[in-house]
């Protein structure tokens, strides 16, 4: 299991943790497999930085001041503000995930460092948002790795919330950060779902094209008008708004009318 844990000491090597209560800055935070007390060495994590101003990239010098004072820290939940840059940092996690909320100032060039601790060559991270993955990895998901049978769910169900997922996300949408009143958009498995409410009206989802091969979604209208972005509100389900999806073969920057 990874964790998330702030990080005072870039290094990957045995017996140093990344976090030194005693330290006076703070280099990033890391996504971690230390093991808490233990002499181990951590291994394959990856380091998310956010800054303010001017780039700056080796962990030395893009490296913030911090006070235990601003810092709250719980099993559940860290957060802590970066003097050198004017923001705050929030850190939480779910059984498979962990979340970051960055608050930056109004005004000042905002950067986010993606650090891989490997040696040059022994790994990378890529980050193709115009590619649109998450639609294809939602689509492998449900065509995959679950099915009606005794090992029909990937891993523990966590008391039904994978059989959401897989319920919400073959319609067309799962809420990416659980409590809030924002649904993400996935890649639907179904060309069209009405969804019927208590008071009376009806959420429809049209997935245009939609087939085996048309995963990828190319427009999104909401109530007959382009929709910008890749997320709707509660309030549009509740109000009994229809959301039409144009579904292609190929990946491609959303179209704006």
């Amino acid at each position: 299991m990874t964790g998330w844990t702030p990080e005072t000491r870039s290094t990957e090597a045995k017996c140093v943790a990344p976090y030194y209560y005693n330290d006076t800055k703070i280099t990033g935070f890391r996504g971690s497999h230390w093991l808490s007390g233990g002499c181990t060495q951590d291994y394959g994590s990856v380091t998310l930085m956010p800054t303010t101003g001017e780039l700056k990239v080796a962990p030395g010098e893009r490296a913030s001041r911090f006070r235990h004072a601003a810092e709250v820290m719980s099993p559940a939940f860290y957060s802590v503000d970066l003097d050198d840059y004017h923001l705050k940092v929030e850190l939480t996690g779910t059984a498979r995930a962990g979340m970051m909320r960055i608050t930056f100032p109004a005004s000042s060039p905002r950067h986010l460092l993606i650090e891989p601790n490997i040696h040059p060559g022994q790994g990378f991270i890529e980050v193709h948002p115009e590619t649109r993955e998450t639609q294809q990895h939602v689509r492998e998901l449900l065509n995959t790795q679950f099915a009606a049978g005794p090992d029909g769910l990937p891993g523990n169900g966590d008391s039904g919330q994978m059989s959401a997922w897989y319920v919400l996300s073959a319609i067309g949408f799962y809420p990416a950060c659980p409590g809030t009143p924002a649904y993400s958009i996935g890649s639907p498995l179904f060309s069209r779902v009405a969804i019927h409410l208590t008071n009376g009206k009806t959420f429809t989802i049209a997935a245009q094209g939609n087939s085996a091969e048309n995963i990828y979604v190319r427009s999104i209208h909401l109530d007959g008008h382009a929709h910008p972005g890749w997320t709707f509100s509660h309030n549009d389900i509740l109000r009994g708004a229809t959301l039409t999806l144009d579904m292609v073969a190929r990946p491609a920057t959303q179209e704006k009318e």
